[in-house]
């Protein structure tokens, strides 16, 4: 029994300590999700912030030219300093500064979508991180309360045993004892129909002699008679 309680001892204290393992897991994970997250928002800023600059240094470096409905750029070549790229565009019927604004804000929109899709699975998937997490934090609670409720049962176990060997111990002390009392009440019955029958001898001895002596005198008697009658 011992030895069965220093198991259980020993299960407890290992469920406990993958009990915090498991938080320590647990708050790990959120950690690097929410990393991962300010990564994710940083590079997406960078790269907007990189279209930015190049549209703005494209602008710069460029010469615009409209004529009628075509837009000439001309802008030096990266490569060769001393030739030039010429490139014409079309103008649409909407004025150009509106269209980009709605292209912008259609980008911005699609971009924000885009980030709340990620966002929306990245939560997603820390919500069932979260709930397999705690679903195993709850079978090991089911376990420990197992292992306890079995603690439980084997000390009431020990303890009833331990009564009913107290209670033996008892009833046998008191078959002995009860052993005890009878077997000097036998030798005080026995050593009182011994002094009877001594009694009882010395009685019949006593009997016998005054019997005798009765039967001597009565002899002696009728002896002195007869003599008496002869003379």
């Amino acid at each position: 029994m011992v030895m069965i309680l220093l198991l259980l001892l020993l299960l407890a204290v290992v469920m406990l300590l993958l009990l915090l393992l498991l938080m320590m897991m647990v708050v790990m994970i959120v950690v690097v999700v929410v990393l991962l997250l300010l990564q994710l928002l940083q590079q997406q800023q960078q790269q907007q912030q990189q279209q930015q600059q190049q549209q703005q240094q494209e602008e710069e470096e460029s010469v615009v030219v409209r004529s009628g409905i075509h837009m000439h750029r001309v802008k030096q070549s990266v490569y060769n300093p001393t030739s030039f790229i010429h490139t014409t565009t079309t103008i649409p019927s909407r004025p150009p500064v509106l269209q980009l604004l709605q292209q912008q804000q259609q980008q911005q929109q699609q971009q924000q979508q885009q980030v709340q899709q990620q966002q929306q699975q990245q939560v997603q998937q820390l919500q069932q991180q979260i709930e397999t997490q705690k679903e195993k934090i709850n079978s090991i609670r089911n376990k420990q309360i197992q292992i306890e409720n079995k603690k439980k049962k084997i000390e009431e176990t020990e303890t009833k045993e331990r009564e009913m060997r107290l209670l033996l111990q008892q009833h046998l002390h008191q078959q002995q004892a009860a052993a005890t009392e009878e077997i000097k009440l036998r030798e005080r019955i026995a050593a009182a129909a011994a002094a009877a029958a001594a009694e009882e001898k010395q009685c019949a001895a006593l009997q016998w002699r005054s019997s005798r002596r009765v039967y001597e005198g009565c002899v002696r008697e009728r002896s002195s008679n007869l003599g008496c009658i002869g003379s």
